[in-house]
């Protein structure tokens, strides 16, 4: 039987997704909210009794008397339910490179002066201090709503035009453009 935990298990299993997890510090957060968004999704679609159902009739496809369950008319749902599964296993993989700890394999650097070899320690941090990330609306969304769960301060923000999908932009840009680091504070 397919359930939001066993979704969640089988993302967990994707290579690339496991391997990031293993390095952020803030998988126990990424995973409660992942976990509501899986949720909101599987409401939202509400295609899970379809799923189950599609599974089945692809699982039973050499049965000479099996009768297929799934509806045509819902093989629509199901393409947009793993539309937007597809799209919360990229966020996931953003969310725990953004919050991954780097490890600093470098113990000492050495810089060669004119007249001597100077030994000094490497300045990499071993977190993420500033990420810029450019994506389209639904990912910059999520990763809006997580941030702001994390009680990150939201500085600037816009609005799609309904019409075309064009950003809505100041005039004056210069003032809304500013480092990272000052947009995204604790």
């Amino acid at each position: 039987m397919i359930t939001i935990d066993n979704i969640l298990e089988i993302i967990k299993e994707n290579k690339n997704i496991k391997n990031e997890i293993e390095r952020t510090y803030l998988w126990a957060p990424i995973y409660r909210f992942i976990e509501f968004e899986l949720d909101v999704i599987i409401i939202k679609s509400n295609t899970f009794d379809n799923i189950k159902n599609f599974i089945e009739d692809i699982e039973n496809l050499n049965s000479d008397s099996y009768i297929m369950k799934t509806n045509p008319d819902n093989l629509e749902q199901i393409r947009k339910f793993l539309f937007n599964l597809n799209i919360l296993m990229m966020d996931i993989y953003t969310l725990c490179r953004m919050f991954k700890l780097h490890e600093n394999t470098i113990s000492k650097i050495y810089i060669d002066n004119e007249s001597e070899r100077k030994e000094v320690e490497p300045t990499q941090p071993i977190e993420n201090t500033n990420v810029i990330y450019y994506a389209g609306w639904r990912h910059t969304e999520r990763i809006r709503k997580f941030l702001l769960s994390q009680r990150y301060k939201l500085i600037y923000a816009y609005d799609l035009d309904e019409n075309n999908d064009c950003v809505k932009m100041n005039e004056n840009i210069d003032d809304t453009v500013e480092p990272l680091s000052k947009k995204l504070r604790k």
